[in-house]
């Protein structure tokens, strides 16, 4: 198996021997390929390789440069399809991403011994050096994020040789960042090893010179002078640890190893004087301030002091209280401020300047000590920022919360682990059960991992479970306060802490925090200015008060307490409120509104995404507009959000969300009438036709008096695909329907639903010659409309047609290979996986089985993303092309898996794995079994009164393998019945290939009446016909070896296809 190095200098090696590649361009596109590990268009590489190269003489370079690939030794693994290529190798580069994953810091520095296809020369083809540079600094991007998160890790636990080991690897891959290279030299500072540091800055100062002919940035500048100063005091090897003067907590330091060490690096840069902690109350300020003095008292000679200002009134008295701690007396010839800037000023040392909000009115004093004494470092904590030049900020989060249920190292996530040691504390005899961890998981989660609500909803364990103070939060807050004496007054009660800093917002900043609470998943700056008439500068001055955040996308948020408490606010105002929530409805029905066909657009899964994101807020608005009964905004956004309920198949989760709208209008408008459509519908696919039913037949009703065309169309289309789920309907019936639904398409002129309903209408048809003339009709209107949805389900339509009726083995790939590449291109992966299914089924009756193994592995690889019937025809197929292959042993694993992961809802893909499973019983030779499971197959399909177009054939090919158990068994009678039956279908169906399906079954049927000679006859047909299957010919190939010898040799006329069928009906 060969092995690509695609770090550093690139190579390819085979039995651990490199190989050489003799062309630039042979090269690049093996490392590409090898990079992508993945399935690569052809479109891609024509634009990479030859972009301004003639299309057509690029895809024959292309084409050529392929077959010599092939004849690589190497390369057996590589995949070649008209569309498409892919090499799945071994790479250093996956495994470097599964490092990454799981942080494997060791591992990684081996890896990465230098950049993607690093001295690689690809001048020659320009849009491939391109996207080498962009992959290139992404790959490297990934890695120092990891490689620096590790680093401040190992930092924060005292581990300086490793998180040395790691910056320095980094300095040696980009020696000339001098980011990564001061971290560097702090941390060689940190762990006493100064002079080294220094040693390390002269070589880098050479280099810099010589090479670039530059000087170091003043910061590594200063950043030496520090750790030589500190050298000279001896200060790093030998630290000389000042006063202490900080408070004793009551309880264990939890967590926050992140934020412990992100901090001290920001106070250890010499570029930083002043930090601010900022957050809401009750976040843990306070204690990581406490912390971080204790960590990095040994670099303050003259002392690190924690100050305390919460109940300091005025901002002149900070001076005072600061000289107090310090044990300094007061003169009172000098103002104190003056006193306390000359007592500093030749001073090392770390003021922790604790709850600063509510002085930040007159700061004045804070610069001026920064100014008077350039050894003093100040940390402040406040739920505000000073807005001070010198300030840097720390904004700190709740503790780190579990992500799922299902997440095993629970008690070992931040906020948990805080939460246990609390609750123990109250209550001595606590002893978790797994499901009261899951409660605690949950109530960590809805507290926001902040560290107050924790501990105060925590003290309840002295009375309730932890399964009570989950459901006692879900109703209201009540729950977060606490009696305890020693605790500070103004962590006594969760709401207090926010009212205080309620208390200092102007009027016009409350009422913008009321109106913005009305979002529930957070919102944009646009939707911000649109429902409430906040606009950036407000926004800003709110985050800078601690109220509300942005994250890394540019949304905005709130902690999820702060939300409860505005909301409670919101309600003091419920004019106000009212207003908010009707501007929030308007805008976010109207942004669902602008999305309105969406799913046949380029940039679907954009759309999907700004979908997803904003649901919560779309589903608030909706059920404002419901419990209001506005027509006028549920007629906005109701067809864009069907469609994306029912393209992600949510399909209960839609259903859920029409539900109340259908329930509660009673106008009979056609804005209710349309919401009944989507709830049926939705319901119809959820697996409740039965309950749909009623519900389409009423909307149509309600639509027909309204008269709107095209709403009726769309109804009846829901109603006969409603129907089709029942079987309520027989074919013609079924077909006519969805030809009703056409024509009022037509009528509307919407090409593009008319095409869907056509297509419907050709699966249900039972003409072959009427499906070949409804299926080029509507592609015909669909490509015109470019319904990229639409016109996949097309394409694979008339793939099947194709392949079913007339055996065209190679346009049905060529249709279905289309489908999927566009499929590709929109990214819907749930419909991916039904068109890979489609296209692998029509690649294994073509004799393709290598393609269609792809790709049914394909399928399976998709997991949860895919719909497990999908899953399960997967593994069915992979059954059978096992069968084929001969390994019993594998095909048996498969089918096992594909019966573990049936649908039970979905008897369809039972029956067939019934098949599958008969089929193996056949080649096992056991002929019971074989008889037992192809009839249970057959059952479910003799019952369906209505078969489409796949399900006819699936049925012809069940009755098929039912009569060959029955002649496995010797049952003749039976067997005849079966296959003439059969026939019967398959000459309704006009289905050619299943047609010479038949022939070795009614071969063998022959051979066992003693009639030789028309066994031969019909053998010989399927041989020589291009239309019949490939296991189909291997079968009759079977069956002809076991004819007497001086059959195989006759030569004879064989019959045409329809005189074999009427003589087979006799």
């Amino acid at each position: 198996m060969p092995v690509v190095q695609l770090l550093g200098t690139p190579a390819i090696f085979l039995d651990e021997k490199q190989v050489k590649t003799s062309r630039v361009k042979t090269s690049a596109l093996l490392y590409y390929l090898a990079y992508q590990s993945d399935w690569v268009s052809r479109d891609d590489l024509v634009y990479l390789f030859w972009p301004d190269t003639d299309e057509n003489k690029a895809r024959a370079n292309l084409r050529q440069l392929l077959r010599s690939l092939k004849k690589l030794p190497y390369l057996e693994q590589l995949q070649i399809t008209p569309k498409q290529i892919c090499w799945r190798v071994a790479t250093d580069v996956l495994e470097l991403q599964q490092c990454l994953e799981q942080q494997e810091t060791s591992r990684l520095v081996e890896l990465y011994q230098g950049h993607l296809l690093e001295n690689f020369r690809a001048d020659s083809i320009p849009e491939f050096s391109s996207w080498l540079a962009i992959e290139r600094q992404s790959l490297f991007a990934k890695f120092h994020d990891t490689v620096s998160k590790c680093a401040i890790e190992f930092e924060a636990n005292g581990r300086y040789d490793k998180a040395i080991q790691l910056l320095e690897h980094l300095h040696s891959l980009e020696p000339y960042d001098e980011a990564i290279f001061r971290r560097y030299l702090k941390i060689l500072g940190q762990s006493g090893n100064a002079a080294q540091a220094q040693q390390v800055f002269k070589v880098f100062q050479t280099k810099l010179q010589l090479e670039l002919s530059l000087e170091p940035d003043p910061a590594t500048l200063d950043l030496l002078q520090h750790l030589q100063s500190m050298t000279n005091q001896g200060s790093l090897r030998n630290p000389k640890k000042g006063p202490l003067a900080l408070p004793v907590p009551a309880t264990p330091f939890i967590g926050r190893e992140i934020d412990l060490a992100i901090a001290s690096q920001k106070l250890s840069d010499p570029g930083c004087r002043l930090l601010t902690l900022v957050a809401p109350g009750g976040m843990g300020k306070t204690r990581l301030a406490i912390e971080l003095g204790k960590k990095l008292a040994p670099s303050f000679a003259d002392g690190t002091y924690f100050i305390a200002l919460e109940s300091v009134p005025l901002a002149d008295l900070i001076a005072p209280v600061i000289a107090e701690t310090l044990d300094l007396p007061l003169s009172g010839q000098k103002s104190p401020k003056q006193e306390v800037c000359d007592y500093l000023a030749n001073k090392e040392l770390l003021l922790i300047l604790d709850n600063l909000e509510h002085l930040t009115y007159d700061l004045k004093l804070i610069p001026e000590l920064l100014a008077l004494a350039p050894n003093l470092k100040l940390l402040c904590t406040s739920r505000e920022i000073l807005n001070l030049q010198a300030e840097w900020l720390y904004d700190l989060q709740g503790l780190k919360v579990p992500e799922d249920d299902l997440d095993l190292e629970v008690t070992e996530v931040d906020a948990v682990k805080l939460f246990l040691q609390r609750a123990e504390k109250f209550n001595g005899s606590f002893a978790p059960t797994e499901r009261a961890l899951i409660s605690a998981a949950n109530i960590c989660r809805k507290l926001g991992g902040m560290p107050l609500a924790l501990e105060l909803a925590a003290s309840w364990l002295r009375l309730l479970s932890l399964e009570d103070i989950e459901q006692e939060l879900n109703d209201s807050m009540a729950l977060l306060k606490t009696s305890v004496s020693d605790m500070p007054k103004r962590h006594l009660d969760i709401t207090s802490v926010f009212e205080a800093s309620w208390s200092r917002l102007n009027s016009h900043e409350q009422a913008s925090l009321r109106k913005l609470s009305v979002f529930e998943s957070g919102f944009t700056r646009e939707a911000a200015w649109e429902v409430t008439r906040t606009g950036l500068p407000l926004l800003l001055l709110l985050i800078n008060k601690s109220f509300i955040r942005m994250d890394a996308s540019k949304r905005f948020n709130a902690h999820p307490l702060i939300w409860h408490f505005l909301r409670q606010k919101a309600k003091e105002h419920k004019e106000e409120q009212l207003v908010a929530k009707e501007m929030h409805a308007i805008y976010f029905l109207n942004f669902a509104e602008d999305r309105k066909g969406f799913h046949e657009r380029s940039n679907v899964q954009e759309i999907r995404t700004e979908l997803n994101l904003e649901l919560a807020n779309i589903r608030h608005a909706w059920e404002f507009a419901t419990a209001f009964l506005r027509e006028d905004l549920l007629a906005l956004g109701n067809l864009t959000l069907f469609q994306h309920f029912l393209m992600q198949a949510r399909y209960e989760e839609g259903a859920d969300f029409f539900k109340q709208a259908s329930e509660s209008l009673k106008s009979n408008s056609l804005t209710h009438a349309r919401v009944l459509h989507n709830h049926a519908t939705l319901l119809s696919f959820s697996g409740e036709p039965g309950i749909a039913k009623p519900l389409l037949e009423h909307s149509l009703a309600l639509i027909r008096k309204h008269n709107a065309t095209w709403a009726i169309g769309q109804t009846l289309l829901g109603l006969a695909l409603t129907y089709s789920k029942l079987d309520y309907l027989t074919n013609q019936e079924q077909a006519k329907l969805f030809r009703e639904a056409a024509s009022y398409f037509h009528a509307a002129d919407d090409e593009m639903l008319q095409g869907r309903a056509q297509i419907h209408q050709a699966e249900y048809s039972i003409s072959a010659h009427e499906r070949e003339s409804l299926f080029k009709e509507a592609l015909e209107m669909l490509r015109r409309q470019s319904g990229y949805h639409e016109l996949i389900h097309a394409l694979l339509s008339y793939a099947n047609h194709l392949l079913f009726t007339h055996g065209d083995f190679k346009q049905a790939s060529i249709f279905a290979e289309e489908g999927v590449t566009i499929e590709r291109k929109r990214g819907v992966v749930f419909n991916l996986a039904i068109r890979l299914t489609d296209l692998g089924t029509i690649y294994r009756y073509g004799g393709a089985y290598e393609k269609a193994h792809n790709c049914f592995l394909e399928v399976l690889s998709l997991g949860n993303q895919v719909a497990t019937s999908r899953l399960s025809y997967a593994h069915q197929q992979l059954a059978v092309i096992s069968l084929l292959a001969g390994n019993l042993e594998d095909a048996k694993r498969q089918l096992d898996e594909a019966v573990i992961m049936k649908n039970g809802e979905n008897t369809m893909f039972l029956a067939l794995s019934y098949n599958v499973a008969g089929l193996l019983a056949m080649k096992q030779g056991d002929g019971r079994n074989a008889r037992e499971n192809s009839e249970n197959a057959y059952h479910y399909f003799s019952s369906i009164k209505g078969l489409k177009l796949e399900n006819a054939w699936h049925k012809e090919l069940v009755v098929a393998n039912y009569a060959d158990s029955l002649l496995v068994n010797h049952s003749l009678v039976d067997a005849k019945k079966y296959l003439h039956e059969a026939l019967v279908l398959t000459l309704e169906w006009g289905f050619q290939t299943a047609l010479l399906h038949l022939l070795p079954s009614f071969a063998k049927l022959r051979l066992l009446q003693q009639n030789p000679e028309e066994a031969r006859s019909l053998v010989s047909i399927c041989l020589n016909n291009p239309a019949a299957m490939a296991e189909t010919r291997e079968k009759a190939k079977v069956l002809f070896l076991t004819l007497p010898e001086a059959l195989q040799e006759v030569n004879t006329t064989p019959l045409s296809l329809d005189q074999v069928a009427q003589s087979l009906l006799i």
